[in-house]
């Protein structure tokens, strides 16, 4: 259901993304972050609480059941303490990103270059992974429960 809902979105565009991302950074610049994630089930969707504190300006991205086209170019992405739940993304590239203590849970990312990334505390639980490339990819405390790791690269 998650990725239906996903793929029935409209996928995000490169100026929502520019937008989103901003909007995100000025968050995080002016206290944003730091807080804690709580994961719930609302019939049968996942729903991420974030608790923390706020940043003055901006918002905190929340790209909560979107989708991007396949291979979308998302290198070097800073959406640390984001709202990823259910984002769909098959073979997107996220070399290098920032995606300390994201929540990605349920997320659909088949195939995504993940190398190099940030990934610490990011919360991933059953999430598709499978195929993904992870090497060189800080996981410093990050939640893999329930994740389709297959032929994911990890070292």
């Amino acid at each position: 259901m998650v990725r239906d809902m996903a793929l029935a979105s409209d996928p995000v565009t490169q100026d929502e993304l520019n937008d989103l991302a901003a909007g995100h950074r000025r968050w995080l610049e002016t206290g944003g972050g730091g807080g804690t994630w709580q994961v719930l089930k609302v019939g049968s969707l996942p729903l991420a609480i974030y608790n923390g504190p706020s940043g003055a300006e901006g918002t905190r991205a929340e790209l909560r059941y979107r989708r991007f086209e396949k291979g979308a170019d998302l290198r070097g992405l800073v959406l640390s303490w984001a709202d990823l739940t259910g984002l769909v993304g098959e073979w997107i590239d996220l070399r290098g990103a920032d995606l300390r203590n994201a929540t990605v849970t349920d997320a659909q990312l088949r195939g995504a270059q993940l190398s190099g990334a940030d990934l610490s505390g990011a919360d991933f639980s059953r999430a598709d992974l499978s195929g993904a490339d992870l090497m060189g990819a800080d996981l410093t405390g990050t939640d893999f429960e329930n994740t389709d790791l297959t032929d994911a690269k990890r070292i």
